[in-house]
């Protein structure tokens, strides 16, 4: 073989080894892309199953929050319910009181006094010991039996009952 023989079979060889490197180049480039691609598809749906399971966790906290904060207003309105008629008992008791005692200082107050002795003997009999009160009405005694007919105990027994009452309506 001669030189120039040897020289063109050479750069045939080149010539071949340079186009299988670069076919082998270019499968290389193409499974790398394809790995790269397919990572990427990975990547993407880690993100989104991520991401929905952020969202849904999101939203349970938030539907949790919600809860909460109707609970508790719940609360506060029950609260604030239960303030009114607290307020609403206790002004209806001062009123009562104060009207009941007020009896006492009335231009009636003897035939009321009259009425509270004349129930005292029809309860305890003729026998019983009457005590006139100085806040209105009177306690009787007799036979180791008690009548408190005081104006005090007259009104907290009527606004006890009123109270029932009002709060079997309430219910």
């Amino acid at each position: 073989m001669s030189t120039g023989e040897a020289e063109a079979a050479l750069i045939d060889l080149r010539a071949h080894i340079a186009a299988d490197a670069e076919n082998e180049a270019e499968l290389t480039v193409r499974a790398a892309e394809a790995d790269a691609l397919a990572e990427q598809q990975r990547a993407e749906a880690d993100a989104a199953a991520i991401t929905g399971r952020a969202v849904a966790l999101g939203r349970r906290r938030a539907e949790a929050m919600v809860t909460a904060t109707e609970h508790r207003a719940a609360r506060q309105r029950r609260a604030a319910i239960l303030a009114a008629r607290r307020a609403a008992d206790d002004g209806f008791r001062a009123a009562s009181t104060a009207a009941v005692l007020g009896l006492a200082d009335e231009s009636g107050y003897p035939a009321v006094l009259e009425a509270l002795r004349a129930t005292a003997f029809a309860v305890l009999g003729p026998e019983a010991d009457v005590t006139i009160d100085p806040g209105g009405g009177l306690i009787a005694r007799a036979g180791g039996r008690l009548l408190d007919l005081r104006f005090g105990t007259v009104a907290a027994r009527a606004i006890a009952e009123t109270t029932a009452q009002i709060g079997e309506v309430r219910t």
